[in-house]
């Protein structure tokens, strides 16, 4: 959920595999450019929910009479055209358009729904982390239990038309709903907050004589939010009730 940032080399890279064939079914279906496609990109977690990783996978094999390692490939994430590749040729094989995804964002939920720049979020163009943050609606003060509360969002100090090409992809993949599911890691989450609150981290790096306690506490926050599954919702969650912890 944080914009998608390519070097010059991956650019080249990329598009340089892409040129290798006539039609997006032919790249789609080869194991090696396919794969090194995503590898290449380095995208961990879907860009469009931040709830499944889309890493590319292989098997090291080492045989018997052959010189070094063979790779086998075992999984990569959906590549998912952003528009629509039947409403405009042109951008079937276009490296802007080929977003990594998971699965469920590409095969269950956007499926055919028209996407475009000026309507939705881009993930190589804008960056959803800062136009909008997870919040909690609360139905009741007992946050132990899932059914007290309600997960969504509100927006940052953003610009109005990101704002709402924000709340276009919030609809259109279904997240709000798709997050309810996980209300149990926000209630783990706060319970943890609660116990390590700000004078007791104090406490404990006074005892042990360190400053970067609560880096170890929440250090699945404190990295790149593109990197690990869910790292969105809990940094804007805790932030909520522990500023110091993802900082």
């Amino acid at each position: 959920m944080q914009k998608i940032r390519l070097t010059k080399t991956q650019k080249k890279k990329l598009n340089t595999i892409l040129n290798r064939h006539a039609t997006y079914e032919r790249f789609s279906a080869s194991k090696i450019d396919a794969y090194n496609y995503t590898t290449t990109l380095g995208v961990r977690v879907c860009p469009y929910c931040n709830i499944n990783f889309t890493y590319t996978v292989y098997e090291i094999e080492n045989k018997v009479g052959t010189a070094g390692a063979h790779k086998t490939p075992v999984c990569r994430p959906d590549i998912d055209h952003f528009q629509l590749k039947s409403k405009n040729d042109e951008l079937s094989l276009a490296q802007r358009n080929l977003i990594p995804s998971c699965q469920q964002c590409n095969s269950r939920v956007k499926l055919r729904t028209q996407f475009n720049p000026l309507t939705h979020i881009h993930p190589f163009r804008e960056d959803f982390d800062s136009i909008k943050r997870f919040t909690v609606e609360l139905n009741d003060p007992d946050l132990t239990k899932i059914e007290s509360f309600r997960i969504s969002f509100s927006n940052r100090s953003a610009p109005a038309m990101a704002i709402k090409r924000a709340d276009q992809s919030i609809k259109d993949l279904k997240l709000e709903a798709r997050y309810q599911y996980h209300r149990e890691d926000v209630v783990d989450l706060l319970q943890k907050a609660r116990y390590y609150h700000k004078r007791k981290v104090k406490e404990l790096e006074d005892l042990a004589e360190t400053a970067k306690l609560h880096r170890f506490l929440f250090s699945d926050l404190t990295t790149h939010i593109n990197r690990v599954p869910l790292s969105k919702l809990k940094k804007d969650v805790l932030d909520l009730v522990h500023p110091m912890s993802t900082k």
